[in-house]
C-alpha cells in the first residue's frame, strides 16, 4: 500500500502565518516609504514657495525707487498688515532694449497668506484692481525693522534714508525667518549721485524718476573724440 505524502494542517497554518507576517512587514515598509516621500515632497514645495517669496521680496526692495504716487505724501507706505512701495520690473542697466516698467507693489498679509499686489501704473486710480498673487501660506505674523542710525520699527522722516530693512516672517511650520536687505540708499553709487553738488551759479536739471539713465550717445562720443 502506497502512502501519500502531503502537508499537515499544522504545517499549512504555520506557512500561512509566516506568509501573513511577511506581507504585513512588506506593507508597513512600503507605507512608510510612501509617507516619507509625501512628506519630502510637501517640504520641498514649501521650501520652494519660501525661496520664491524671499527672492521676489529681495528683487522688489533692491529695485525700489523714490517715486511718490499721485496724491500720496511719500513713496513708502506701511500699516499693520503690510507695506507698499514703488519698484521696477527689472534692473535699470545699459544694454536693455526698453526702459524698465515702474510698478507699485503692495505686500499684504491676509488670513495667514502673504500676497503680492501689483499696480502697473504708479498713479493708478484708487478703485483700480491690482494683480493679486498669493505666494506663501501658513504665515502667522510679519514684522519690519529699519536701520536708520539704529534699528527702528518705522523710518524717521527727519533722519537720512534707511540703509537697511529687516523682514521677519513667523511661519507655523518653520518658525521665525529673518532676512536683512541693504536698501539702495546705502549703496556708494547712490550716495555719490545724491551728494554731488554743481558749481555755484549752475542749476541742476530736473531728473525724471521714471526715466532710466541712458549710456552716452555713440555719435556724440565720436564727435568729442575727433575734437580732441
Amino acid at each position: 500500500m502506497i502512502r501519500q505524502k502531503g502537508f499537515t494542517l499544522l504545517e499549512t497554518m504555520l506557512a500561512l502565518f509566516i506568509f501573513s507576517m511577511l506581507s504585513m512587514l512588506a506593507y508597513q515598509i512600503l507605507s512608510g516609504a510612501l509617507k516619507t516621500n509625501e512628506r519630502t515632497q510637501v517640504t520641498l514645495q514649501r521650501m520652494n514657495a519660501l525661496q520664491r517669496t524671499m527672492g521676489m521680496l529681495e528683487r522688489d526692495i533692491l529695485q525700489s525707487l523714490p517715486r511718490v504716487p499721485r496724491g500720496a505724501e511719500k513713496s513708502w507706505h506701511q500699516d499693520e498688515n503690510g507695506f507698499a512701495f514703488t519698484t521696477q520690473s527689472r534692473p535699470n542697466a545699459w544694454g536693455h532694449c526698453c526702459s524698465p516698467e515702474i510698478l507699485r507693489v503692495n505686500w499684504q498679509l491676509r488670513n495667514g497668506t502673504l500676497h503680492r499686489l501689483v499696480q502697473r501704473a504708479v498713479d493708478a486710480p484708487a478703485d483700480s484692481e491690482p494683480l493679486d498673487a498669493p505666494l506663501l501660506d501658513n504665515v502667522e505674523k510679519m514684522s519690519l525693522r529699519f536701520y536708520q542710525q539704529g534699528w527702528k520699527s518705522k523710518p524717521d522722516p527727519q533722519q537720512p534714508l534707511p540703509s537697511g530693512i529687516e523682514i521677519t516672517l513667523v511661519l507655523k511650520d518653520f518658525g521665525a525667518i529673518n532676512r536683512v536687505f541693504v536698501l539702495p540708499a546705502a549703496w556708494p553709487a547712490y550716495q555719490e549721485t545724491t551728494s554731488e553738488d554743481k558749481p555755484e551759479g549752475e542749476q541742476k536739471e530736473p531728473v525724471d524718476a521714471d526715466q532710466p539713465v541712458s549710456p552716452p550717445d555713440e555719435e556724440s562720443s565720436a564727435h568729442a573724440g575727433s575734437n580732441e
